[in-house]
């Protein structure tokens, strides 16, 4: 199976500064990993590995989907019940399996989703 191109969240660091960068559209690990090498990571700035970390597909991201946990920030996406293949997890209970607290989350809606739907009832 190919790999779901998704949104990816960039960490790098040096000895004084983190850089926390998002892909604006879905890409595949390979093409977030250039793009990190080409357009984050300056060639002398001795940073430190980088690290990709996969969000949710950007359909998922705009209509609200529930990736980490709100408490201690782990990706929950495929643990406790998101997938990347299809569909929006935007009403979720589940208890994270990093720091064993009990959720409930609820993304009622987003910017991106209103603001769609505002263009569709224009026309």
């Amino acid at each position: 199976m190919s790999e779901i191109p998704k949104l990816y969240r960039i960490l790098t660091q040096t000895e004084a500064a983190m850089i926390t960068a998002d892909t604006t559209t879905d890409m595949t690990e390979l093409e977030a990993k250039a793009l990190a090498q080409k357009d984050i990571i300056a060639p002398n700035g001795n940073y430190q590995p980088f690290v990709l970390i996969p969000i949710c597909t950007e359909f998922q991201w705009r209509y609200g989907q529930i990736n980490f946990c709100p408490r201690c920030g782990k990706n929950i996406c495929e643990s406790v019940g998101g997938d990347y293949l299809e569909g929006v997890t935007d009403y979720l209970e589940f208890d994270c399996p990093e720091c064993e607290a009990t959720m409930f989350v609820h993304i009622i809606s987003t910017p991106e989703e209103a603001n769609s739907i505002d263009v569709e009832d224009r026309n």
